[in-house]
Formats: C-alpha cells, sequence, structure tokens
C-alpha cells in the first residue's frame, strides 16, 4: 500500500458460518459506505479473527485494512488515479476495456 495515510484499518462481526469470501464482500461495502462518494476503496486485506460472544450463537470479529483513493478529475472526464474510465460498481471498482481506434 503506497500511501500510508490512505490506509485505514476497521472490524466488522459476523456469524462464524460466514466465509471469507462474504466476510470480505461485506468488509468492502461497510468500508465504502465510510468513505467519500467519489473515492474508492482498494486493496482490502482480511488479517484475521477472533471468536466474541454474540446472541445467536458464536461470532467472529474480523480485522481489516484498506487503502482509499481519491479520483483525478481532467477537464469534463472523470477519471481515478489510473487515468482508465471505471464503472461504479457497488463492491468493487473495475476498468472498463478501452477501445483502440484503427
Amino acid at each position: 500500500m503506497a500511501d500510508a495515510s490512505n490506509v485505514r484499518r476497521d472490524t466488522i462481526v459476523l456469524p462464524e458460518t460466514m466465509s471469507p469470501a462474504q466476510v470480505r464482500e461485506l468488509a468492502q461495502r461497510k468500508a465504502q459506505a465510510q468513505v467519500g462518494d467519489d473515492d474508492a476503496v482498494v486493496f482490502l486485506h482480511l488479517h484475521g479473527s477472533r471468536p466474541v460472544g454474540g446472541e445467536h450463537g458464536t461470532e467472529v470479529e474480523w480485522r481489516y485494512s484498506y487503502q482509499v483513493i481519491a479520483p483525478v478529475r481532467r477537464g469534463h472526464q472523470h477519471k481515478w488515479l489510473t487515468g482508465a474510465p471505471v464503472r461504479r460498481d457497488p463492491v468493487a471498482y473495475y476498468p472498463l476495456p478501452q477501445r483502440i481506434s484503427t
């Protein structure tokens, strides 16, 4: 992760029956909800988990970190730091394929 000032850490408590893939998706959504609308959450990393008590059985607290990047505005087009146009997805950001002119 490039700039330590853009790295954030958080936790999320979920039922122990959830898979790491499900935990990662929910952590990504929680992280995106905590940053600005124009900012992107990238490089989300699960650090580990520990059991915690819960009302409905055993729950697990997952620790994770992620990097936040801000968009770069060039003219009237809204582009991320990579310069490639992106599609806004509720969970992650994926670069769109660029058209090659012939």
